[in-house]
C-alpha cells in the first residue's frame, strides 16, 4: 500500500476562530444565482451540494462591499441588515450540511477600496457570524 501524496487533506484544520472538517476548499466563483428570482435558495442548494460532497470551506464570489464596488446595477452586495438576512438563507443551509462559507469580494482591489475594516464594522460582522476582511462593509 503506497502512502497518499496528500496525507493531511482529510484531517481537520484549526484556524483559531473556526475548525474545518478537512482541507478541501472551493475557491471564489461568481455564478450569478443570487441575482435570479429565488436566487438565494438556488445559491444555497448549489453550495449545499458541494458541502455534502465533502468540501469543508467554500468562498462565495461577486459580493460588493459597498455601492462603489457593485459589479452591475442591482448586483449582489452586503451593505444592510436586509441583505445580510437574505444571505443567511445560504449560510444556514451550508452550516446544516456541515460546510462553511467565506464571503469573497474581489472588488476591493479593483475599486481601490482597500482600507481597513473599522471596529464598528467588525462588531457588526461578528453579530452576523461573518469573518471580517478588509472593506467587508461600508463604514457608513
Amino acid at each position: 500500500m503506497s502512502e497518499s501524496p496528500y496525507p493531511h487533506l482529510f484531517q481537520t484544520l484549526d484556524l483559531g476562530f473556526t475548525t474545518l472538517k478537512n482541507r478541501a476548499i472551493m475557491g471564489s466563483m461568481h455564478v450569478g444565482l443570487e441575482e435570479e428570482k429565488g436566487g438565494f435558495e438556488k445559491l444555497a442548494s448549489y453550495f449545499v451540494e458541494r458541502a455534502e460532497g465533502g468540501c469543508a470551506l467554500m468562498v462565495t464570489g461577486g459580493v460588493a462591499p459597498n455601492l462603489r464596488g457593485w459589479l452591475k446595477p442591482f448586483g449582489m452586495r452586503l451593505t444592510s441588515r436586509f441583505q445580510a438576512r437574505k444571505h443567511r438563507i445560504v449560510t444556514d443551509a451550508v452550516r446544516s450540511a456541515g460546510g462553511k462559507l467565506c464571503l469573497g469580494s474581489c472588488t476591493q482591489v479593483a475599486m481601490g477600496t482597500t482600507r481597513s475594516t473599522s471596529p464598528r464594522a467588525r462588531s457588526r460582522l461578528r453579530s452576523l457570524r461573518l469573518s471580517p476582511q478588509p472593506s467587508a462593509i461600508d463604514r457608513s
